[in-house]
């Protein structure tokens, strides 16, 4: 067998400011339990846990702040499985 890797590369800009984009992402990261591989102001990487229907998905996330009150998120998405949207939605839910 071999080893598969899945990247997915996309931005998204934000109606909130960088700092409360930032709490998002702890605060939804934190009560997942996921496991947070880096933060600080510009950049947090985390992992998604496997479960018995999903396999793990490693998430870069770079915020960029264009005003006051937006920021542009740079999302890297990384898998060993077939993303299938997933990664998008995940962002999705941590923003709404």
């Amino acid at each position: 067998m071999g080893f598969f890797g899945f990247k997915n590369n996309f931005e998204l800009v934000v109606n909130l400011s960088k700092e409360e984009v930032n709490k998002k992402f702890t605060s939804y990261i934190k009560k997942k339990r996921w496991e947070t591989i880096s933060s600080d102001e510009d950049n947090i990487s985390f992992r998604t846990k496997t479960t018995l229907l999903s396999w793990p998905i490693d998430f870069d996330v770079k915020l960029t702040s264009n005003d006051d009150n937006t920021t542009t998120l740079s999302v890297s998405v990384e898998s060993t499985h077939i993303d299938l949207g997933r990664g998008k939605g995940i962002i999705h839910d941590i923003i709404n």
